[in-house]
């Protein structure tokens, strides 16, 4: 499935109705200067590849995932 751009308000929607796996992969200065987080994300740092191969084997590959940041 191709990776789709969605609005904030698509995503509001679909976390109301949907069980999404959220992932927060902002940089460190923009994660930590930002006041807003998404409540049950997981952070991954874009460049940790290792912490990356972990997440991409432990996920359940049944369930959308969004990625965001900054």
């Amino acid at each position: 499935m191709p990776a789709l751009r969605i609005s904030p308000e698509d995503l509001l929607k679909r976390l109301k109705s949907e069980n999404l796996l959220i992932v927060d992969v902002r940089q460190d200065t923009p994660y930590e200067n930002s006041k807003l987080k998404i409540a049950g994300s997981v952070r991954l740092l874009p460049n940790d590849d290792e912490s990356i191969n972990m997440f991409m084997k432990s996920i359940d590959k049944t369930k959308p995932i969004v990625t965001y940041c900054t």
